[in-house]
């Protein structure tokens, strides 16, 4: 989203910001930054605790992601259960993110002169409000998320990502996006196999959301779980076609829940 940042940009985006929140009468606001989709990566670690990080820091340069270490930003945290771990333990989940990226974002807020409370990535912070929407669903999990023009399609097991692999084929050619996702699915099915039931969850574009409810194989045993968002009426617009997009939606969810139990 911001992979080319000059001073300008970040003035005006700063300027935008801070009427922004000036309209809403929010003077005093802390920030609560989401990194958009791009720029940021993820991998899930084995036998690693979130507290372990300056043990495994040295290790963490050879990840298998495009991030160069001394170009980058590291954080850990925990996510789900590992089938192979004690019941109700979490996994942990490496997130990386360039350094240009992230100082563009905090130059924005010394910018608009307010507090950056927290930083998190859009994707993972929707994981958490997908996870807590699912939490009565037992099977595996399909998770579709539309971005622009592109799709990508993550595979959860025990809310676990196992797979996160972004579509070749561009959204708008509907069919071959879907054939390419049932292709990256089965693969995964036969690496992997389980007797788990699958369940569909689609982040798309609120007016296409059924051209991709055909993906779900119900001949299979494949199920489209129930895609009710709780409403946040005072952060919408009340025009449904400005309302929050699927993704922004989770991640929002996911935020205002952690302040509640914060």
């Amino acid at each position: 989203m911001l992979s080319r940042w000059d001073a300008d940009a970040a003035e005006a985006m700063a300027e935008l910001l801070a009427d922004l929140l000036l309209d809403h009468d929010l003077i005093d606001a802390q920030v609560e930054l989401l990194l958009p989709l791009s720029g940021v990566h993820w991998r899930v670690l084995d036998g690693i605790e979130p507290g372990q990080f300056e043990q495994v820091k040295p290790a963490l340069a050879d990840l298998p992601w495009p991030l160069q270490p001394q170009e980058s930003y590291t954080a850990l945290t925990s996510m789900g259960t590992s089938d192979g771990s004690v019941t109700g333990s979490s996994v942990t989940v490496a997130l990386g993110v360039t350094r240009l990226q992230l100082q563009a974002w905090i130059d924005v807020m010394d910018q608009a002169d307010l507090v950056l409370r927290r930083v998190d990535w859009c994707l993972s912070s929707a994981l958490r409000g997908l996870l807590q929407l699912t939490h009565s669903w037992s099977g595996n999990l399909a998770w579709l998320i539309q971005d622009g023009r592109s799709c990508r399609l993550v595979l959860l097991r025990g809310g676990v990502p196992e797979l996160d692999q972004l579509m070749t084929t561009p959204a708008s050619d509907l069919e071959g996006c879907q054939r390419e996702l049932r292709a990256w699915l089965t693969a995964w099915q036969k690496r992997s196999p389980s007797s788990a039931e699958l369940g569909w969850w689609l982040s798309v574009a609120h007016d296409q959301a059924d051209l991709w409810k055909p993906l779900v194989d119900g001949g299979r045993g494949e199920c489209l779980l129930p895609q009710d968002l709780p409403p946040f009426e005072q952060a919408i617009d009340s025009d449904p076609a400005h309302s929050l997009e699927p993704l922004e939606h989770l991640a929002l969810l996911s935020s205002i829940n952690w302040d509640a139990v914060a």
